[in-house]
């Protein structure tokens, strides 16, 4: 869903700067050089292609020549300009692509897991809550994120569909979650948790209410014991 939205704004900013260099441009210029001819301007913006034919009806003496190779560069320059712009996006999407796939891979390898051996859920929350014991804040990140991808089996678990977690739990009707606004809260410190840098210090206080919050989620459906 992120994905396409982002496809979408990029699509919508390309088409509207693309119309103001090779649309408006044109029919600006193409009304100034009219503006001393018996000709009627155009009244509607023009293709880049249209150009050319424009100015040589619009022309005064050697103007045509002069005007129509300064168009040109214009238009070279622009298109050159735009292409690391375009090489950026496209590689941003890919790497967004890449990374969502890499994700649902990880979430299929657990969910896996967790079915091979249902009492492997157990084996895996005490190793969450083992991950608490000492004073290692990356200890305390890898509990916050492997309880995440259980809550994700648990959606799955439930019949939610979705490219993200935040897509399942959309869908979820509240008579039959009840703690669904703790899983939503949970989830949220996750991924902040997960787009900070190791430098940024975890609290220990607040991992432990977070892990409490997913604890009384996975209770609720007896995820765990």
């Amino acid at each position: 869903m992120e994905l396409e939205g982002f496809a979408q704004s990029f699509s919508a900013s390309f088409w509207m700067l693309s119309d103001i260099v090779f649309r408006w441009v044109p029919a600006s210029i193409a009304s100034l050089t009219t503006a001393v001819q018996t000709a009627q301007p155009p009244v509607a913006p023009v293709s880049i292609w249209d150009v050319p034919a424009l100015l040589s009806d619009a022309h005064v003496g050697t103007s045509y020549d002069v005007m129509l190779h300064a168009w040109m560069t214009f238009a070279l320059c622009a298109f050159a300009a735009a292409l690391p712009f375009i090489g950026i996006i496209v590689y941003s999407m890919v790497r967004v692509w890449q990374i969502r796939h890499l994700e649902k891979k990880e979430h299929e390898k657990a969910y896996r897991a967790a079915h091979d051996d249902p009492s492997k859920s157990k084996t895996r929350w005490n190793r969450i809550t083992d991950h608490l014991d000492g004073d290692k804040p990356d200890s305390w990140r890898l509990a916050i994120l492997e309880a995440d991808i259980m809550l994700n089996e648990l959606l799955d678990l439930k019949g939610y569909k979705g490219e993200t977690m935040a897509d399942k739990m959309k869908q979820i009707d509240r008579a039959d979650f009840n703690s669904i606004d703790l899983a939503w809260e949970a989830h949220k410190y996750r991924n902040k948790v997960a787009h900070e840098t190791a430098d940024n210090a975890l609290e220990y206080r607040e991992v432990r209410r977070v892990i409490a919050l997913y604890e009384r989620v996975f209770r609720e459906f007896g995820f765990i014991e």
